[in-house]
């Protein structure tokens, strides 16, 4: 009797054995293995995560590099409106000028026209000014722009807007893209890139190349002197 017991307690062990052997050869999943329909979802949420990122920096890439390419949209032209002008105490061939462009305040700009316009024929005129040009001191005085007119010669003009233009609306041209810089880079040379490229034509319309630039909405920019003439 006592031999049949143990031979069942031998049993038992070879049973238990062969039990533990097959849990040691069973695959454990480790703390971080990401499995179940849980962790698939997970995963693919971070993938589109990663991908939504480098998409949004691809577009903020190529927005970057559109804004760097040299043409007319990244210029501020407006229309404006002299309220008050003044000569220079320290330039004989200046003037001051307190311009309308559609802001809190009127804009100051220094124009070099003394010598060529009274003070009583710009005076509440309507005008076309850069404004988004670094501020620069001209003799002592700052000037937040400039005055576009059309030049032939040693005759100025400056530009009209449409009689039903407001100070402050804009100037395009065609099918560039308005996205003016807040304040022109001087080194990049934007304004006088793109400034070689404005004429005033034979109908005394003014001209982006082939394109003629007009107050949106309004109508096109002219002269009512000069044609066939650059512009600065």
């Amino acid at each position: 009797m006592a031999g049949i017991n143990l031979i069942q307690r031998l049993e038992a062990r070879a049973a238990l054995a062969e039990k533990l052997i097959s849990l040691l050869k069973t695959e454990v999943p480790l703390p971080n293995d990401k499995i179940g329909p849980a962790a698939a979802e997970k995963k693919t949420v971070k993938t589109k995560e990663k991908k939504n990122i480098k998409s949004s920096e691809d577009s903020d890439e190529k927005d970057k590099k559109e804004k760097k390419e040299i043409d007319f949209g990244r210029l501020d032209l407006r229309v404006g409106r002299i309220l008050e002008i003044n000569d220079h105490p320290d330039g004989e061939n200046l003037y001051i000028e307190k311009i309308d462009l559609g802001e809190n305040e009127p804009r100051q700009i220094i124009s070099g026209l003394r010598k060529h316009i009274f003070k009583e024929d710009l005076i509440l005129r309507p005008v076309i000014c850069i404004c988004n040009l670094k501020p620069a001191k001209i003799r002592g005085q700052k000037s937040y722009g400039m005055l576009m007119c059309a030049l032939y010669n040693n005759t100025v003009e400056p530009l009209w807007p449409p009689v039903n233009a407001v100070p402050g609306e804009i100037l395009v041209a065609g099918s560039y893209v308005s996205r003016p810089d807040k304040e022109l880079n001087p080194k990049e040379k934007v304004f006088e890139t793109v400034v070689k490229d404005l004429k005033v034509n034979e109908n005394k319309v003014l001209m982006l190349k082939d394109v003629p630039v007009e107050v949106k909405n309004r109508g096109p920019v002219i002269t009512k002197i000069l044609f066939n003439c650059t512009v600065g």
